[in-house]
This record gives structure tokens, sequence and C-alpha cells, in this order.
């Protein structure tokens, strides 16, 4: 399980690179195209949120791996050491929860969306669809992997 993460954040890592520079490069393009030269392209807008969206839900699942999540923790770090992993704990099940709402309205969007195309890209609209059920696994996965490490750390002081 620990191989299948870590070889699932390498692809994220790679994916994440390619559509950010992907996202930036076609976003630059669009503008010098539109104000230098007169003719706007068609397809940079789709491209843009495609990158964008993908960026948004893949980000999201590494952000849980790594617990780089935005935190305020003015109340919970005066909690006692057994009180903060309680609560760590709490939260990566509400994460899963999340996780799994998000899967099963994903899914059934993109099931509903199946045969539907892009407007202006001849892509099937899956293609973007797609992010947020395959984002919720990874999600699900990441958010397991933490949970597992949060309870063999109970009882002994373990990580944080």
């Amino acid at each position: 399980m620990k191989t299948l993460r870590s070889l699932a954040c390498r692809i994220i890592d790679l994916l994440l690179l390619v559509l950010m520079v992907l996202l930036v490069a076609v976003t630059f393009l669009q503008v010098v195209c539109r104000f230098v030269f007169k003719v706007p392209i068609s397809w940079s807008q789709e491209t843009v949120q495609f990158c964008f969206v993908w960026i948004i839900f893949l980000g999201s699942a590494l952000a849980v791996k790594e617990n780089t999540h935005l935190m305020l923790d003015m109340l919970t770090s005066h909690l006692p050491a057994a009180a903060q992993r309680a609560l760590r704990v709490l939260i990566l099940l509400l994460i899963l929860a999340c996780g799994g709402a998000l899967l099963l309205g994903g899914a059934d969007y993109c099931l509903r969306t199946w045969d539907k195309t892009m407007i202006a890209m001849p892509l099937p609209a899956w293609c973007l669809n797609i992010s947020a059920p395959v984002c919720a696994v990874l999600l699900m996965l990441f958010a397991l992997g933490r949970l597992a490490t949060e309870l063999r750390g109970f009882g002994k002081g373990g990580p944080k």
C-alpha cells in the first residue's frame, strides 16, 4: 500500500507540473494572440479550465497526503497530545466521508455526461468530468494512509 501511494504521488507530481506549464503557456498564448494579433484562440478557455480543474483536484489529494491543507491551530495547539491526535483522526474520517461523497457524486455526473463532448475542443466531456471521481479515490487512498499512521500512534505517543 505504501509503494502504491508513493508511485501515485510521483505520477501526481509529474501531472501537476505538466498541467501547470500547459495552463501558463496557453494563457500566455491567448493573451498574446488576443491583444497583439487581435485573433483570439477558440479552444484556450476550455484548455485552461481543463488544466485548472485537474490541478485543483490532484493538488487537493496531494495536500491530504502531505498534510499541507490550510489549518487554523490556535485552539487545537493548546489541547493535550492525545486530544490533538483524536482530532486529527476525526478530521481524517471527515475527509474520507467527503471523498466518498465526491466519488459518488462525481461518478454519477461523469456517467450522466459520458456521451457529451466539449464545446471547443474535440474531446469527450468525461475527460474533464472524471477528474472528480479519480481524485476522490486518490484523496481517500492518501487519507487512509495517514489514518493508519495516526491509529498506530495511539497509546504510544506516535507521530503528530
